[in-house]
């Protein structure tokens, strides 16, 4: 899988799932189990590469104000920015040169962190290979 064929199924699933970030975590899980195990490695590698790209203080900044005076925690900042790459390519590149373009993104009290998807890849390898995810390789750059 390339960056090409992520975006595209980013993008596919969150208009399937109408943006829903649960669901689409869910559809993420079924498309990827449909294909190789060198695929969904990949994808769990780009998915790491972009969250971690999206690791800006000014992002942090606008993830609490969304949480709507709850806080941002340093797990609940990485949830949004895989809520952030579940978004799109388009949303996403724009979020990390202009945070606050997400003002027009995101409705008041719309959910903004997903766990969910940051496990995607490891539930998709384990119904596709069926081995235990422990077993799966790490994607992490030494």
């Amino acid at each position: 899988m390339n960056t090409d064929q992520f975006w595209k199924l980013i993008e596919k699933t969150h208009k399937i799932s109408e943006g829903a970030p649960h669901k689409q975590a869910d559809l993420l899980t079924y498309e990827l189990a449909k294909l190789s195990e060198a695929d969904i490695l990949s994808y769990q590698s780009i998915l790491e590469d972009m969250v971690d790209q999206a690791y800006i203080g000014e992002l942090w900044d606008v993830a609490f104000i969304l949480a709507s005076g709850w806080g941002c925690s340093d797990d609940g900042f990485e949830y949004f920015r895989a809520w952030l790459v579940g978004q799109g390519k388009d949303v996403y590149e724009k979020a990390l040169s202009d945070p606050e373009s997400l003002v027009d993104v995101v409705d008041f009290g719309q959910e903004t962190q997903c766990e969910e998807l940051l496990g995607v890849a490891i539930y998709a390898y384990e119904m596709s290979t069926h081995k235990d995810m422990a077993t799966m390789p790490n994607t992490r750059h030494a």
